[in-house]
């Protein structure tokens, strides 16, 4: 995970499409994220907020290279997700390792 560069979304994870086209998912708060049961996979967006311990709204949105939103991932307090056109919302480990993510 790397840092974002707008202060509303200040981390990023990159991957690539099917297709290796480069998608960046920027997250508002690392707590929008949770393990991933799925194979080849380490983080998901959460579909469903665990606690009220959360911030009141989070957020994801993937973009392509050249920064076109194409979709958005928001998870309010308590709710369930909410999904708008198409998010990254799974992380596999060869995609952390290649871009020099912990």
């Amino acid at each position: 995970m790397r840092a974002g560069t707008d202060a509303r979304y200040p981390f990023m994870l990159s991957t690539t499409s099917m297709f290796l086209q480069e998608r960046n998912t920027f997250i508002s708060d690392q707590s929008i994220l949770s393990p991933s049961e799925r194979p080849l996979t380490t983080w998901k967006l959460k579909e469903q907020a665990d606690s009220s311990s959360i911030p009141a709204s989070l957020e994801a949105v993937t973009t392509d290279k050249a920064g076109k939103t194409l979709g958005r991932w928001s998870l309010e307090q308590r709710g369930k997700a909410n999904q708008t056109g198409k998010v990254v919302r799974l992380v596999s480990p060869e995609e952390h390792s290649q871009h020099g993510h912990v």
